[in-house]
């Protein structure tokens, strides 16, 4: 077992970890902003058949 191996497995292990934590960040606010859009026009749907 020398260093470098041992550097490269951390590595990618942090990279591992960071990316399953940074992937579902962003996809959920996403989806977030994706849905208040979908809601945005709905209420603007509705407003125009109210008047």
């Amino acid at each position: 077992m020398n260093n470098t191996f041992l550097m490269i497995l951390g590595g990618s292990w942090l990279l591992t970890l960071a990316l399953s934590i940074v992937f579902p960040i962003i996809i959920i606010s996403h989806q977030a902003y994706k849905i208040k859009n979908y809601q945005r026009q709905i209420n603007d749907i509705q407003s125009e058949r109210s008047k």
